[in-house]
């Protein structure tokens, strides 16, 4: 359980939130991850198996800079661009 601002003792020891890892893991669940071309199979897998005529994709970096390359990589790796 996350707790309230207003109940920080509830915090165990070490500043870690029980639950925390479940819910992490939990959050990663349906995310995809690797080089371009893994990620691109992924997704073309992904939108087969749906049956989706499009797909909403989000990529996190820890570099804000590095992001537009990261969309342009995934953009190239599934035929979007040349």
């Amino acid at each position: 359980m996350i707790p309230t601002a207003d109940a920080p003792q509830s915090r165990p020891s070490g500043g870690r939130i029980q639950g925390a890892g479940a819910a992490y893991e939990d959050a990663r669940r349906g995310h995809l991850h690797g080089m371009e071309d893994d990620v691109a199979e992924q997704l073309s897998k992904i939108a087969a198996l749906s049956g989706a005529d499009e797909v909403l994709v989000t990529t996190s970096t820890y570099d804000r800079a590095d992001m537009p390359g990261s969309y342009r990589r995934l953009a190239r790796a599934v035929g979007l661009v040349a």
